[in-house]
């Protein structure tokens, strides 16, 4: 299955620029922009089932509309990015998910992760 990109951003300069510089660093992978504010953006996420999902966090729709709880719920196995150009970082976000009937479950979580 092939990797894919989504950029979700109403800043359509910077989208277009993070397109262009990883489709020249990925070449196997299928890029595509959302603009936070059309009606059924979410819809079609849940669609798409991206890899990764790369939100922009300078964008104050993106800041107010996609809230990464609702994010992880409706696509669990979507890493989401948190790119903050304003701050030079950031952020994965998985909604990975493990049993967790005994404390060994959550010791052996936390060392999946050391």
């Amino acid at each position: 299955m092939r990797t894919s990109i989504v950029i979700l951003s109403g800043q359509l300069l910077f989208a277009e620029s993070i397109a262009r510089r990883l489709r020249q660093q990925l070449h196997q992978v299928n890029l595509e922009i959302m603009h936070p504010n059309h009606s059924d953006t979410i819809t079609q996420l849940v669609a798409r089932q991206p890899t990764f999902i790369i939100l922009d966090v300078t964008d104050l729709d993106v800041q107010r509309q996609y809230h990464l709880s609702e994010l992880l719920l409706l696509l669990p196995a979507t890493k989401i990015i948190r790119l903050d150009s304003l701050q030079n970082q950031l952020q994965i976000v998985t909604g990975e998910r493990y049993p967790a009937v005994e404390m060994q479950d959550l010791v052996e979580a936390i060392e999946h992760f050391i």
